[in-house]
């Protein structure tokens, strides 16, 4: 059996060698930025379109499921989001060993028949819950499965010097695609009905599916270059399915691979401390727009307005940031620590529990949402850069994990106290948290530098 610590130490060197070898345009000075290649933006374009559909066709199943009362909305929701947390490892596992390429493909080719399927169903048979929950299964556990495996992705189509722009910009793309679903949801069910935006969410998988087939070229090319020397212990240097460094052999369990990404992760100090304050963000901050400030309008009698604008504002605060992040590279807040971000929109976050006016409260959100934004856009890549080849799915799919349970657990707890105590101690209470938090890995050693080599 291969230990995970084994291939770290053989595949560091490997990394600095393809960074030297792919990381900069032929001719220049070592350390230059290579630009982003058109490959890459074409997938983006794909990725956009296929999360859209999902977008729709997601809130057209939770908007269906409420015709029936809160609790089947409720029940289709958490099928949307459980198989996320239960098959997220799984997920990982599957692309280290076919290739992100080939998992994404096959996925999005299960999930064209699906949502086929679900539009034919619903205008033979309509709505009934079995069907609506079926279908949310179906989308989330297709989920666990794709998002580790795009998450590694940028990997093999950016050289590393490129890979904070890259990944700023897939970022950017997927926060506006997040926020722009549930309004495009509810334009296609209004429109044509759930049958409508599943054969919507169909067309956007059977895209990206024909955009998956014009890349396996550069795909594969790219990660074929550094498959022999990513090879550790047990392989035989040749490059595997879809072009990813084969797995040791014989094949072991999936929770066991599963297990080994883990322990992996855990081994890492700097993959380790950016993983444990996605969780904080994830289970403090992410639940302000979607959750905490339809609450704190609600108590204050803002209109519905009036408490989009403030959401709003946090998620323009991101953009902004990866905009720049986008025109200016590595040097973008170059001067500013990336986890300083995460103090910065720990104490917004506070001010605006006490900021009374709407316009105040929107501003303050916008520096919540710099600040997030400014941490995660530099923290993202290191989940890429500092994992062996060969584990870069499993890692993918334990931040998705370090993600998605803490914000199931918080959107109930967080829900509960603010009916107990009210939304703006809640507010307080989350920003003091983060702020702490982040404060306390300040003066880690393991972050220090992060976001200025990567």
């Amino acid at each position: 059996m291969s230990d995970p610590e084994h291939q770290i130490n053989g595949e560091r060197d490997m990394h600095q060698r393809i960074g030297q070898r792919h990381g900069s345009p032929p001719g220049s000075p070592p350390g230059t930025e290579a630009g982003i290649s058109p490959s890459y933006w074409w997938w983006l374009f794909g990725t956009v379109w296929t999360l859209l559909g999902t977008q729709i066709l997601s809130f057209g199943l939770s908007w269906a499921a409420s015709a029936n009362g809160g609790v089947a909305a409720g029940m289709v929701l958490t099928a949307l989001t459980l198989p996320r947390v239960l098959f997220s490892l799984h997920g990982g596992v599957a692309a280290d060993r076919s290739g992100p390429w080939k998992t994404m493909i096959r996925t999005d080719a299960f999930m064209f028949c699906v949502s086929a399927a679900a539009a034919v169903l619903v205008f033979s048979l309509g709505t009934p819950l079995w069907l609506l929950l079926s279908t949310a299964v179906l989308l989330g556990t297709a989920d666990a499965f794709y998002r580790p495996a795009s998450g590694s992705f940028p990997r093999f189509l950016t050289p590393g010097t490129s890979l904070l722009r890259a990944t700023a910009a897939r970022q950017a793309l997927i926060q506006l695609t997040a926020a722009a679903g549930p309004a495009a949801g509810g334009f296609v069910v209004a429109w044509l009905t759930l049958a409508g935006s599943a054969a919507g969410a169909a067309v956007g998988y059977l895209f990206m599916f024909l955009v998956l087939l014009s890349l396996r070229r550069a795909a594969t090319g790219n990660a074929g270059d550094a498959a022999p020397e990513a090879a550790g212990p047990g392989t035989d240097g040749a490059p595997g399915p879809g072009g990813m460094p084969r797995v040791p052999a014989p094949r072991r369990s999936v929770l066991v691979e599963a297990a080994d990404g883990l322990r992996l992760a855990w081994s890492l100090p700097q993959v380790r401390a950016v993983l444990g304050l996605l969780a904080a963000v994830s289970g403090l901050v992410l639940p302000l727009t979607t959750l905490l400030v339809p609450l704190l309008a609600r108590s204050r009698g803002w209109d519905a307005a009036a408490a989009g604008t403030v959401s709003g504002g946090y998620a323009a605060g991101m953009a902004v940031v990866v905009l720049v992040i986008v025109a200016r590279g590595r040097r973008a807040f170059a001067w500013f620590p990336p986890v300083a971000g995460l103090v910065l929109c720990g104490g917004a976050m506070v001010a605006m529990a006490f900021i009374p006016g709407v316009v105040l409260c929107g501003g303050l959100s916008v520096v919540a949402g710099l600040g997030t934004g400014i941490f995660s856009a530099k923290a993202a890549p290191l989940l890429l850069l500092a994992v062996p080849e060969s584990y870069l799915g499993r890692v993918q799919s334990v931040a998705l994990l370090a993600q998605m349970v803490p914000l199931l657990a918080a959107n109930n707890l967080l829900g509960w106290l603010s009916d107990v105590i009210g939304p703006a101690p809640v507010i307080a209470g989350c920003g003091a948290a983060t702020a702490l938090i982040a404060a306390c890995f300040l003066g880690r050693p393991a972050l220090r530098g992060l976001g200025r080599h990567n």
